[in-house]
């Protein structure tokens, strides 16, 4: 257990600092030297003492598969575009007995002066993304319901496929891998059959961009 522990907090520590992954790949740092700079945040992290050899063993066997990581590979096969909408309003409603009507109406109001839109449903919860632009309509349309979570200033990034990307092995994760790797906090992510999308903060939207363009 402490193995897969450790090798969890060098996999999050290594994987959240690209240069460091470029130099390690490259020979240019020296792995035990590294491990020793390692070792006391691995211990809080274990909750135990780990030696410096055993962070070493983790870094060399991980750093394979994570050197891989950073060279994208292309399926030129699959063809997609990357659009990015700016000023992005995130609503979590608890449903309730009027919810629904409430976002039927919502919707129709919206759909009047901008399609951008998405709702979704899990358990007795409601998530709606729209434009900031409707924030006044949301807020006197939704000031009975319940609230959960209200977020503004995000953006979202919209994956267009030229394909059945759903066949596609593995693309979510790629995806999200690359938006990982640039420490990067996915808020929420919601797809079609022809789409992916991505909520994030609006800080990190020119970030997330240039990141998806080439990740599959």
């Amino acid at each position: 257990m402490t193995g897969e522990k450790l090798s969890t907090f060098v996999m999050g520590a290594l994987s959240k600092d690209q240069s460091l992954l470029y130099y390690l790949k490259n020979d240019m740092i020296n792995i035990s030297s590294l491990a020793k700079s390692m070792k006391r945040d691995a211990e809080d992290y274990l909750g135990k003492s780990v030696s410096s050899s055993s962070i070493a063993m983790a870094i060399k066997r991980i750093l394979p598969e994570l050197a891989a990581d950073m060279t994208v590979k292309r399926d030129r096969s699959l063809k997609y575009s990357v659009v990015m909408t700016s000023n992005v309003l995130a609503l979590n409603i608890k449903i309730s007995k009027t919810t629904r009507d409430v976002i039927n109406k919502f919707s129709r109001l919206v759909s009047d002066n901008d399609n951008f839109l998405n709702i979704t449903e899990s358990g007795d919860e409601i998530s709606i993304i729209v434009s900031d632009n409707n924030r006044p309509l949301a807020e006197e349309m939704f000031k009975s319901e319940i609230i959960l979570e209200k977020c503004a200033n995000l953006s979202c990034i919209a994956i267009t496929f030229h394909g059945d990307f759903l066949k596609t092995e593995g693309i979510v994760h790629k995806a999200t891998k690359r938006l990982f790797y640039e420490n990067i906090n996915i808020y929420e992510i919601y797809s079609t059959l022809t789409k992916m999308v991505f909520v994030i903060s609006a800080e990190d939207g020119g970030k997330a961009y240039n990141a998806l363009q080439n990740f599959a």
